[in-house]
């Protein structure tokens, strides 16, 4: 940690017209190199560069390593960036506090989930939402990657697995299980299957990629290798509908397969994982009008959809 005192005056340095340098080195830092980030800045990679000089400059202090990998945080860069994020979260805040003021008309709220559970679950209760609050805005955001709430990337997430504990407020929705489908078009001409032995053979839809890493593909990988492998894939809505469509069998999670009819489960219980489903919202931001009202309207959703303990 560098000296408080050389912050200080550091900081002191800069007019107040280039405190907006500042959104540069944070979205720098955070992508990890000029180039992406002059992408999501819309600027050019020179402008973006020449903004990171013009800092260095005005701070008297190195902030940045530049190699042919990319650019690093120095040391002092790093200090820099912790108080560059505060900033932005108290400029953020100055945003929604207005808002507030103004019944928050016309607020925006981004909300990330994974994949699957975004587009099955959170998707079509946007309507509902949106004729219950009008005046609130949805970005919804669907990856597999945890996105960093402490960074702002997003205001609300849903995740699955154990939530990280600093500056968040958590809510345990409840726990999402899995399970082995096929439709009952692949199924129609079969022998009902009661067995491990009766399911080897079977055409399954396994998974790729950061998919392939998840607690319901590790169990199903117990058996797959002994049965006809019909398709990869690295996306569990694609899986979904290759398994609705008739192809053959995959692991699932319950709640997916829970909105088909078509779909049948084989091997009850052969699948024993699950993983909790937690909301989470940056405990600054969890106070705002426009923040809870989205909040308690997804955790109910979810609890809706998911089994509870």
């Amino acid at each position: 940690m560098s000296d408080n005192g050389q912050l200080s005056d550091a900081f002191q340095k800069i007019p107040v017209q280039d405190w907006d340098l500042l959104r540069f080195l944070v979205c720098v830092a955070r992508s990890g190199s000029i180039a992406t980030a002059s992408t999501q800045l819309s600027e050019s990679p020179a402008t973006v560069g020449r903004k990171l000089r013009e800092l260095e400059k005005s701070l008297s202090l190195p902030l940045f390593e530049r190699g042919s990998s990319g650019v690093t945080l120095t040391p002092i860069g790093d200090d820099i960036l912790q108080i560059a994020q505060r900033i932005e979260t108290e400029l953020c805040h100055m945003g929604e506090v207005a808002r507030g003021h103004l019944g928050f008309k016309g607020s925006r709220v981004s909300v990330t989930a994974p994949e699957g559970f975004g587009a099955s679950v959170l998707a079509p209760k946007l309507i509902e939402f949106h004729s219950l609050n009008p005046h609130i805005k949805i970005d919804l955001l669907l990856s597999n990657k945890k996105t960093n709430l402490h960074n702002r990337e997003a205001d609300i997430a849903v995740r699955l697995g154990e939530p990280e504990a600093y500056r968040v407020n958590s809510e345990k929705l409840g726990v999402v299980k899995f399970g082995i489908y096929a439709s009952r078009e692949y199924l129609c001409d079969l022998e009902p299957i009661r067995s491990l032995e009766e399911f080897l053979g079977h055409n399954v839809i396994v998974a790729t990629g950061a998919l392939s890493q998840t607690v319901q593909e590790t169990e199903f990988r117990k058996i797959t290798g002994k049965c006809n492998v019909a398709a990869r894939t690295d996306n569990v809505n694609a899986q979904l509908m290759a398994v609705r469509s008739g192809l053959g069998f995959a692991a699932l999670p319950k709640f997916m397969a829970a909105g088909h009819s078509d779909l049948i489960e084989a091997l009850p219980g052969f699948l024993t994982q699950s993983l909790d489903l937690w909301i989470l919202t940056h405990s600054d931001i969890a106070p705002y009008p426009y923040v809870q009202t989205t909040t308690e309207f997804l955790t109910q959703v979810c609890k809706d959809i998911v089994e509870l303990e």
